[in-house]
């Protein structure tokens, strides 16, 4: 996650999120989702675009009603 500002995009976690893993992804976005608890944790997401937001939120919209991820 913390690479984002060192390689200046967020790719590689965009690229977690497409695992298969249905597991790993809900991890990964469960790992998001504390980062963007915080004021400095939102900023630390968007500064390189909505991106990863936006995929989140497909993730989330993809799941069945009543889940609890």
């Amino acid at each position: 996650m913390f690479l984002i500002t060192k390689q200046q995009n967020s790719n590689f976690v965009l690229d977690l999120l497409k695992i298969k893993s249905h597991g790993l992804k809900h991890a990964i976005c469960a790992l998001i989702s504390v980062i963007a608890s915080t004021p400095q944790g939102v900023n630390y997401l968007i500064e390189k675009g909505m991106t990863i937001c936006e995929e989140v939120i497909s993730i989330l919209k993809d799941q069945e009603d009543g889940s609890v991820t």
